[in-house]
């Protein structure tokens, strides 16, 4: 609870310029959350969950980009506005005023110690495996975009032996890192509550 209160304004800020699109694009805001909500979070293709053409998603998707200033591409954009969307949610906020504050991650929100907490306890199993397996090739695959091939390079692994890694970290954390976005998003997340740029410090 205390992270949605303290990160509600900064969640509006940064979801607030959607309310551009009103009247202009043919779209309200519910529809942009929802497309957005749906893109970031859904395993399955979301355009077919949202009953759209694949087209009509991929132009959804730059316009948010476009409204937002953001790129949509990056992990960590994604994962950042994952968060927003959650703590907006969570708080049964209808308003989408716009709040004037600094739209990147605020640290005083991934150092709350109820955040930092909660990110132990979800990178604690990955400290548990041997080092070359857990966090260091989480953060490795993270920092690379969530993207095999440039982690397997900088691993100094194949990529296949990269995938067997992986299903380890999946079977550790009862989650499917490859399939599940929320999963990368929340190690993402706790990484950077933990400030992990190298090994399991902090973690345990």
């Amino acid at each position: 609870m205390l992270m949605i209160d303290r990160g509600l304004p900064w969640a509006r800020s940064l979801l607030g310029p959607l309310s551009a699109a009103e009247g202009v694009h043919r779209l309200d805001v519910p529809t942009l959350v929802a497309s957005l909500s749906v893109w970031l979070h859904s395993p399955t293709p979301a355009h077919r969950v949202l009953g759209i053409h694949r087209n009509t998603l991929i132009n959804r998707v730059r316009l948010l980009g476009d409204l937002l200033g953001l790129d949509t591409t990056n992990l960590a954009t994604k994962a950042t506005l994952s968060l927003a969307l959650r703590i907006h949610h969570a708080s049964h906020e209808p308003a989408w005023a716009p709040v004037a504050m600094a739209p990147g991650l605020p640290s005083e929100l991934v150092t709350l110690p109820t955040v930092r907490a909660w990110a132990r306890r979800r990178l604690h199993p990955l400290a548990q495996l041997p080092s070359e397996t857990g966090i260091h090739t989480l953060v490795t695959w993270i920092e690379s975009g969530a993207r095999n091939a440039p982690a397997a390079s900088a691993l100094g692994v194949t990529e296949a032996g990269l995938r067997k890694r992986i299903k380890r970290m999946d079977d550790a954390l009862g989650q499917p890192l490859s399939t599940d976005p929320l999963a990368r998003f929340d190690m993402w997340l706790a990484l950077r509550a933990c400030a992990q740029p190298h090994g399991a410090r902090g973690v345990g």
